[in-house]
């Protein structure tokens, strides 16, 4: 999963209307691919702030990035052979 389609979810999370830039190709794909992956639907009584939002598999998906521990860094100095 890319950035833009991460951006997608928690837009589709948050807000639920139009994202922006539909028109853009990677934009497109990356919502027919959530349509069809069930991680957003269309809402039943729709708006145009309201339109689509995420299922409970979208939720469970952000959900987890939100739950991620956040790396540590950690160095290791290794001594070269002569």
């Amino acid at each position: 999963m890319n950035p833009l389609q991460i951006e997608m979810l928690l837009h589709y999370r948050c807000l639920g209307g139009e994202f922006r830039d539909f028109e853009i190709p990677a934009v497109r794909k990356a919502f027919l691919g959530f349509i069809k992956n069930g991680m957003i639907k269309k809402c039943k009584s729709s708006t145009p702030l309201n339109t689509y939002k995420l299922t409970e598999r979208g939720n469970v998906f952000i959900d987890h990035i939100c739950n991620l521990d956040i790396p540590e860094i950690k160095t290791e100095w290794i001594m070269k052979d002569k």
